[in-house]
């Protein structure tokens, strides 16, 4: 009888971690969950992000969910992929800056307050990379 001993397969320092495939990818799920609750809210009256530029959020998080998921298929182009989501994260934040002042002037909903944190979620995750997660 033949043995192998060959040593276990280890994840190369160029591939991306699928625990932040799915850090990522939830970021992103919760970006949309945020766009379409509410953004502003007015005593029992509200209006949801997809009546103003919660549709861009959600573009953007689809964006950064395809991107977070083309790690699955091609773990070696961690660093665009990262960096793509990045940018879509970079640009949901910018996205709630420029409404900030329109909306608690009247009243911020929970939806606008769950695409700030998903969005400054989606910058860090991407910036940082998988730097951020535990050690195996």
């Amino acid at each position: 009888a033949t043995t192998c001993n060959t040593p276990p397969m280890e994840q190369s320092e160029a591939s991306i971690d699928s625990r932040w495939i799915y850090g990522a990818i939830g970021a992103a799920v919760l970006a949309v969950i945020g766009a379409v609750g509410p953004w502003v809210t007015l005593g029992p009256l509200s209006a949801a992000g997809t009546e103003g530029d919660g549709t861009l959020v959600i573009i953007l998080a689809v964006i950064g969910a395809a991107a977070a998921g083309l790690g699955l298929a091609q773990p070696d182009r961690k660093k665009a992929i990262q960096t793509t989501y990045a940018g879509c994260g970079a640009l949901v934040v910018l996205i709630i800056l420029v409404n900030i002042g329109d909306v608690t002037d009247v009243g911020a909903g929970w939806g606008f307050w769950l695409d700030l944190i998903a969005g400054i979620a989606m910058l860090a995750l991407g910036a940082l990379g998988d730097r951020i997660l535990p050690s195996n």
